[in-house]
């Protein structure tokens, strides 16, 4: 049996598992079969085949109370994907612009800062170099690093974003492999749906499948604070 840390508290761990359920659920009673519910086990920045590929395990272990199809119908997920066989519309996933609004997007896109009401107000060194950590911080999010590259692509030659971003926009993306082959960081590895269609940049198949459909599938261990 594995060993849980210490940290692990049995409240927090009850109300995670209450935000992560999923079941076989009659509502009038008077339906020929039951119908899927969850709660969390699919999410919005999961890209379409990770969502359908839970929806569809789930309903075949616990509406059709099939294992052994729900198995099958796992690893014929995996191999699709792995083969290729799978449009890439269905492998977008996305993130939130978080914590950072266009003046910051700018900013660490090292363009033309748009101005705002009121005289802007004047860091100390201090305040500049916890800003600085805060920003490298924030541009390994995979959101937000796309996000710095769209605004540099549509920049003007006075260095002016012609493109913006709004605090907490959903940014759709594509893991990919740039040229070079791996190596680099999962945030500096990610396009955009129009890039994968325009360039033919290559999706990270083996990278969808290990770290996205997987870990979907087999679930994650539970945390105090709810890492996975």
């Amino acid at each position: 049996m594995r060993k849980v840390s210490g940290r692990v508290s049995l409240t927090n761990t009850l109300q995670y598992l209450v935000e992560l359920y999923a079941g076989a659920e009659y509502v009038s009673g008077l339906e020929p079969r039951p119908a899927l519910h969850q709660k969390g086990l699919i999410e919005r920045r999961q890209c379409a085949y990770v969502a359908d590929a839970v929806r569809g395990a789930l309903e075949r272990l616990l509406v059709d109370g099939d294992r052994a199809a729900a198995l099958s119908y796992c690893e014929a997920a995996c191999s699709r994907l792995l083969m290729g066989e799978v449009s890439s519309h269905l492998l977008v996933e996305g993130g939130f612009v978080k914590r950072a609004d266009q003046t910051d997007l700018c900013r660490m896109a090292g363009l033309a800062v748009p101005e705002k009401k009121g005289a802007a107000k004047k860091l100390s060194a201090a305040e500049q170099k916890n800003q600085a950590a805060e920003d490298e911080t924030l541009r390994k999010e995979n959101a937000i690093s796309l996000a710095i590259e769209l605004l540099q692509r549509s920049a003007t030659a006075d260095g002016r974003a012609t493109r913006s971003f709004r605090l907490g926009e959903y940014v759709p993306f594509c893991a990919v492999r740039r040229q070079g082959g791996g190596g680099g960081k999962q945030f500096e590895n990610v396009a955009s749906p129009e890039e994968i269609v325009q360039r033919g940049t290559p999706v990270d198949l083996r990278l969808l499948c290990e770290r996205r459909l997987l870990p979907a599938l087999i679930g994650q261990a539970i945390t105090r604070d709810h890492r996975r």
